[in-house]
């Protein structure tokens, strides 16, 4: 199938819907946000019901304005308006770049809290986890502060782990890796990269225009749109611009709030270098809920934050003060979104994908969640294929005494045969510790063969 008809064949239930609510468009970890738990900032106080009235959200702006150094406000200024874009990246030399890569590298070993999810990615394939590329994302996107840049990447894989399968931990989350319903709702175009503003920052636009079956089908959606954002060297050096679009007249609930939160925990797991934050809506009822957010996204994009109210046309008219032009927005004339441009991208990415993984051939980067691990250690036992080994395996433990010899071989063979019926490969390192190679089937019956004495051994202490 080609990547064309990968995105054709869900484009005929994807087609924009307005009446969609902007709480479907905004996603949430609830009570247990990854944005709570792992930022540790505390919410600024609010009034009942925890939404901020307009005149206490602009005396919280204006106290963390009036905490700013006026080099510091000029650049908020600057940044929001489109006035010239900073190239971080471009601002040090490369061994300056390595340096801080190896104090954020540093700064990762002597951090001890919330690291299972980093530990684990570690295991499966450190060639990605430790790279100087991948680090150097994070050294970027937290303006060359190696602290701030390790405990992102820790925020990373913690929430990465939450939102995806295991095996998906330390790999770039291609197409194919999205289950249909997350493709579905990717392909509705909720959140996509729509142009650039006068800076050459790309903006990316979040509208009420999309289907998901759940939160979590748009979360990853908007995962993989985000990283392939981030992966734009354009965009890595000049930052971009989020721009939200609401049409639709909804009920005041401040559970859109909490829905937010998981949308917002994803833009923070990324290294993302955002430089304007711009709500637009075309009703009064979304007052509240835009100041309410502004209360959870941090200090630094509520400096950054702008809204815009009005009809299409006026708020059109407003953006173009932020450098950001009209003709960027994807919107035919009866005001649905166009997906033309969007889906052609997605084609175009999804091949990209197609002839890398072609390139790298037979190495195998990452293990899926069906194979089994050798070697020795805690990260082995609890990788899922092996643990459904295990499982095989004390099925006939009460039995594997009184078989003969020749009857315990078939039996190894016969659980090897299982594994590898269900897509499973028996693994190890690969030279030097670089990805996994596939064993042979000698090595992969001395694996079951040894996992029969472990569990021999587990009940004969139990007795």
């Amino acid at each position: 199938m080609t990547p064309a008809d990968e995105v054709s064949k869900l484009s005929v239930s994807s087609s924009a819907q307005n009446t969609s609510y902007f709480c479907n468009m905004i996603p949430n970890f609830g009570s247990t946000s990854p944005s709570r738990k792992l930022t540790g900032r505390k919410r600024p106080r609010a009034s009942n019901n925890e939404i901020c009235s307009e005149d206490e959200m602009a005396s919280l702006v204006a106290a963390e304005l009036n905490k700013l150094t006026f080099q510091e406000r000029e650049t908020v200024y600057e940044e929001v308006h489109a006035i010239g874009a900073t190239d971080h990246q471009n601002q040090i030399s490369d061994e300056e770049m390595q340096r801080l890569i190896n104090q954020t590298r540093e700064h990762i070993a002597t951090t001890r809290r919330n690291k299972q999810a980093y530990n684990r990615a570690v295991f499966l394939n450190p060639e990605y986890v430790d790279s100087d590329h991948f680090l150097s994302l994070f050294v970027i996107g937290e303006k060359l502060v190696p602290l701030n840049a390790a405990k992102k990447v820790i925020d990373h894989f913690a929430i990465k782990a939450e939102l995806f399968a295991p095996h998906l931990l330390a790999k770039k989350i291609t197409f194919q890796d999205l289950d249909e319903e997350d493709q579905r709702s990717l392909l509705s175009g909720s959140y996509q990269a729509v142009g650039t503003d006068l800076a050459g920052r790309t903006v990316v636009m979040g509208c009420p225009c999309h289907e998901y079956k759940t939160v979590d089908n748009q979360v990853r959606a908007l995962w993989y749109i985000l990283s392939k954002i981030v992966a734009d060297k354009s965009t890595r050096k000049k930052g971009l611009v989020f721009l939200y679009y609401v049409s639709s007249a909804l009920s005041n609930d401040n559970g859109h709030i909490d829905m937010y939160l998981k949308a917002s925990s994803v833009q923070k797991a990324l290294p993302l270098v955002v430089k304007g934050f711009h709500f637009c809506y075309e009703h009064e009822i979304f007052r509240p809920i835009m100041s309410a957010m502004q209360m959870v996204i941090g200090n630094r994009m509520r400096l950054r934050f702008r809204s815009h109210y009005g009809s299409t046309v006026e708020i059109n008219y407003s953006l173009q003060t932020f450098g950001i032009p009209g003709s960027i927005f994807p919107f035919e004339r009866n005001g649905k979104l166009s997906l033309d441009k969007f889906r052609n991208y997605l084609t175009t990415v999804i091949q990209q994908e197609g002839e890398e993984e072609v390139k790298n051939g037979d190495t195998i980067f990452c293990p899926t969640s069906v194979d089994v691990l050798l070697g020795r250690g805690r990260h082995p036992q609890e990788h899922l294929g092996n643990l459904n080994l295990a499982e095989l395996v004390d099925a006939h433990t009460g039995t594997y005494a009184s078989i003969p010899k020749k009857g315990k071989k078939e039996l190894h063979m016969s659980i090897v045969r299982s594994v590898q019926g269900q897509g499973g490969r028996f693994l190890k390192r690969g030279p030097r510790g670089e990805g996994w190679e596939v064993v042979g089937d000698e090595v992969a019956i001395d694996k079951v063969r040894n996992r029969f004495r472990e569990a021999i051994s587990k009940e004969t202490k139990k007795t």
